[in-house]
């Protein structure tokens, strides 16, 4: 049997397996014969989809790559090459390689509305603040960012009015981060992400919503493009969480563990910055910035300063 031969046998076979939804055996078929003929565009547009499908996202946009790489005029390498910089976060690499397939094909319908709705996801990801949440030295005097040395002209008469309540002993850490200061009973899987979202160092992105006035955040491990957790504080439906844009941690966290790190991941970012948020929601109020919903803005204003304080 010659060379192409073999790889069309190996593609027949993987196809089977894939109609089948047995990616698994699929990717590996697909894989020989990316190996007997790596200039195949179809070999590896199928393999990137059976990462895909198996959540394998760095092998995903690899295999996408491939695609694009042996065939520049084959226009699912480059949707999928696209959807694997998406699902990874790599929304500036994504709008590259749509302006790359619109050049090959210009009116594409999948690419002109993939191109539209990262444009979308770029401008609205401006308006997300950055922080690093850490493990304070010492214990805040109080929480939300505000420093014992500078409290403001609105806190000072506060702190004179309660001197007992401003002189509470205040942990470093939520107090939900004991829960998890054991770790021999978690599993390896999901050690690294509780040990940083409980006791450790996180990245978190946060933007207030003009919107609908609702707190959002984004909760990272320190090398990860793929937030853990996306938390989003909204009086009407209170506090929800997500993991599913993770898939390695979202199959692999229990129910308990991705709410309780939900929790610890809003309750360390206003405990660090919940004061400066309350303010920045409050002069959005006071400059019209949120008008339909101002009275459920104003209520989250409420709710931060009460966390933060």
């Amino acid at each position: 049997m010659s060379t192409n031969n073999e790889a069309e046998a190996l593609k027949a076979e993987g196809n089977k397996l894939a109609k089948q939804q047995n990616w698994a055996a699929a990717a590996k078929k697909y894989e020989q014969a990316t190996a007997i003929d790596p200039s195949c565009a179809v070999y590896w547009s199928n393999l990137a989809l059976c990462y895909s499908k198996m959540n394998l996202l760095i092998e995903y946009k690899t295999a996408s790559a491939k695609t694009v790489e042996a065939d520049p005029s084959f226009v699912k390498g480059y949707v999928r090459l696209a959807n694997a910089h998406h699902r990874l976060f790599e929304f500036e690499d994504e709008k590259k390689t749509l302006e790359k397939g619109l050049e090959m094909h210009p009116n594409h319908t999948e690419l002109t509305k993939m191109m539209t709705n990262v444009m979308k996801e770029i401008t609205s990801r401006e308006k997300f603040q950055q922080v690093l949440l850490t493990v304070p030295d010492v214990k805040p005097i109080l929480l939300g960012g505000v420093s014992g040395e500078g409290l403001s002209d609105m806190v000072e008469p506060l702190a004179a009015a309660s001197p007992c309540f401003f002189g509470l002993k205040r942990s470093v850490l939520p107090p939900i981060s004991k829960k998890y200061k054991d770790l021999s009973k978690v599993s390896d899987g999901v050690k690294d992400i509780i040990e940083a979202f409980f006791n450790g160092d996180v990245k978190a992105q946060w933007v207030l919503s003009s919107d609908s006035g609702a707190l959002e955040v984004e909760g990272y491990l320190l090398n990860d493009s793929v937030p853990v957790m996306r938390v989003s504080l909204y009086p009407p439906t209170g506090f929800q969480y997500q993991t599913e844009q993770h898939p390695q941690y979202h199959n692999t966290l229990t129910l308990e563990d991705k709410r309780s790190i939900g929790v610890v991941l809003m309750h360390r970012l206003l405990r660090e910055h919940g004061f400066n948020m309350g303010k920045q929601l409050h002069e959005m109020v006071i400059f019209g910035l949120v008008t339909e919903l101002t009275k459920v803005s104003s209520r989250l204003c409420d709710i931060l300063f009460f966390l933060c304080t």
